[in-house]
Formats: structure tokens, C-alpha cells, sequence
């Protein structure tokens, strides 16, 4: 596959109406490591989810497997779909905000997460990453509002200038995740050949994939016709404020 790549808010122009997602109403809220950690390491060890998300592996890797991955790239972080290792690296990595989807009738259990994390000291960018949606719970919108309260949370609560976005790409579904951010006004950027790593369920091994980067602009989004009233939902549900310069 390959590719190529007015600020005021609730102005018109570029209005992108959603419809009612088929199970109606999805709840939302920020994550709380203390009781989401094991539901998340749960959706992060999905077969059909893996391959989706970069840099997490199922279980602690052999020790000729970790050795090959840290010769040939040093450093590389990984975590490992457990409930301690989520509960620690994100514990650990603070600027990685979770937001979660609790199941509508299962106490405890997630039907979706997401992850935004702030830019590094200094940059206004907020990236959306492990979007991921219980096996059982697929084809009912959570994907997409999970999407949206990011979007909501980096451009009216953070208050950051761009969003962005990796799709794993030459796997299977991998247009899943292309046409939920391209609904939510996001653009494709240059395809990275071999731009990011993702566990292989076949061979049981970390490989290089290619990957397809998206971005979305403040000032695309906040000209969005429905941006004002989005922003206000989204950031109720989550329960942060409005912080729009």
C-alpha cells in the first residue's frame, strides 16, 4: 500500500455529523490504572489486536528474543500485556493519558481504550495511540467516539495546535483504523516503510511493519460545524475542563 500524503470555534464550514452509534448511548471516562489495568492488558493481548499495536508483546519474550530485539534496536520500549507491566509503564510514562470505555452491563469490564500522549516539553502536538475495542463489542461506534473524546481532550482541554495518529498498515483490517480518523478529518501522511515494530500472532515474534501517520490541524477541527458542542460532551463525560485559548 502507499500513500501521500478559521480557528473560532463552532464556525462553519466542514461540518461532519455523526450518526447515533448502534448501541446508542457509550459511556466514557478517564482510565484508572487502579481497576483498568487487567481489562486493558486483557484488550492489549487480543489476537486480532496485536499486530495493531506497536511495541506490545503478549507475554515476557524468550531470552533470544529480547536479546535480538535489544541488539538490533537499543532502547526500544515494549510492554507487555499483563496487568503489573500496563499498571507500571503507565504509571511511569504520566503524560500517557488513558481514556476508557466501560462495558454497559459488565461491572468492571472495558469495551474500548485509547491512549493520548502530550507532545515532549515544549511541543504543542498531542498523539492518539493503542485505540483498541473488545473482540465481542466490535461494529457498535466505540472505535469512533473513542477517537473523538482524544480529539476533544487534546484540542479543548491540552489545548494543543495538532493531533496525530500511526496505523500499522499490510495487516489484516488494518483499513479499520484508516476510516476512523479519516471520518474524524484526519490526513494521511507519507507511508514509513518499516517504520515501527508489532507482534506477529503467527510466528510468535516481535517484526518491522510499515506504517501510515495522520495528522489533524487545530484549525481544521475547530472550524467543524458540530467542534463546539463536541468539545462540551466529550470533556463532560471525562470530567475535565474547557481550557480553549
Amino acid at each position: 500500500m502507499t500513500s501521500r500524503a478559521e480557528s473560532s470555534l463552532g464556525s462553519s464550514g466542514g461540518a461532519n455529523n455523526h450518526e447515533i452509534p448502534p448501541r446508542g448511548r457509550i459511556e466514557l471516562r478517564m482510565g484508572d490504572l487502579r481497576m483498568d489495568a487487567r481489562e486493558l492488558a486483557s484488550l492489549f493481548s487480543q489476537e486480532s489486536t496485536m499486530p495493531h499495536l506497536v511495541g506490545v508483546v503478549p507475554h515476557r519474550v524468550s531470552e533470544g528474543e529480547r536479546l535480538r530485539v535489544e541488539t538490533q534496536y537499543p532502547g526500544l520500549s515494549l510492554i507487555t500485556a499483563t496487568a503489573g507491566d500496563v499498571r507500571k509503564y503507565y504509571t511511569k510514562n504520566s503524560g500517557q493519558i488513558l481514556i476508557v470505555s466501560p462495558h454497559p452491563k459488565r461491572e468492571g469490564k472495558l469495551s474500548g481504550a485509547v491512549v493520548v500522549q502530550r507532545g515532549n516539553p515544549g511541543v504543542l502536538i498531542g498523539n492518539i495511540s493503542k485505540l483498541v475495542v473488545d473482540e465481542n463489542e466490535r461494529g457498535q461506534g466505540i472505535g469512533p467516539e473513542l477517537v473523538r473524546a482524544a480529539n476533544a481532550l487534546i484540542f479543548g482541554h491540552l489545548n494543543l495546535g495538532e493531533a496525530t495518529a500511526t496505523v500499522v498498515i499490510n495487516i489484516p483490517n488494518d483499513h479499520v483504523s484508516q476510516k476512523i480518523l479519516r471520518n474524524e478529518g484526519f490526513k494521511s501522511q507519507n507511508q514509513r516503510d518499516k517504520g515501527c515494530i508489532s507482534w506477529d500472532t503467527k510466528t510468535g515474534m516481535l517484526i518491522v511493519r510499515d506504517a501510515l501517520p495522520f495528522a489533524l490541524e487545530r484549525d481544521a477541527y475547530l472550524r467543524r460545524a458540530n467542534a463546539a458542542g463536541e468539545i462540551e460532551r466529550y470533556l463532560s463525560a471525562l470530567q475535565v475542563t474547557l481550557k480553549i485559548a
